[in-house]
């Protein structure tokens, strides 16, 4: 009867903690520092010497210090291009951020670097849904990248700063 009782609390304390998390308030504007990390599926068309057209869709998990963030512990999916001419690339794409929940952000990107070295860029917040519809915002990030696993595979992280203020 004892382990049955325990039980029985044991599971109470987790689901009133999980709950607790789930509608904890989050901030309604702030700012952010952290790291993005991504699994890049890239197609590559080969154009005249020099030139390369590279689209892909990239799989990215976010790894920010405040809790109280909405990009808090998201995942997501961003989709984007890059034009590389001589050796540098200009680049362009957006993503969609999902929270805990199913709430969802949406964010644009620009970025210039060297294939298969540093890129550095900026990040634009343009809305949201759920407890996150209207957010607005933006920043700057640089995207280190790491060894492929694939030919067609890449990996990368980005080191972010960004503020955001939600309606």
């Amino acid at each position: 009867m004892k382990k049955v009782v325990l039980v029985t609390m044991f599971a109470f304390i987790l689901a009133f903690g999980f709950y607790l998390s789930a509608s904890a308030e989050m901030a309604k504007e702030g700012s952010a520092e952290g790291k993005a990390y991504y699994t890049i599926m890239v197609n590559v068309l080969p154009l005249e010497k020099g030139r390369v057209q590279l689209n892909y869709t990239a799989h990215t998990i976010h790894s920010l210090a405040d809790k109280d963030s909405p990009f808090y512990n998201t995942t997501g999916k961003c989709l984007g291009s890059l034009h590389v001419v001589k050796g540098e690339f200009n680049e362009s794409g957006s993503c969609v951020l999902i929270r805990r929940g199913g709430d969802k952000i949406f964010i644009t990107y620009k970025a210039k670097g060297k294939p298969g070295g540093t890129a550095k860029g900026t990040i634009t917040i343009t809305g949201g849904t759920g407890k996150c519809a209207g957010i607005q915002g933006g920043g700057e990030f640089t995207r280190y990248s790491l060894p492929r696993l694939e030919e067609a595979v890449h990996m990368a992280y980005s080191e972010l700063k960004f503020n955001w203020k939600m309606p």
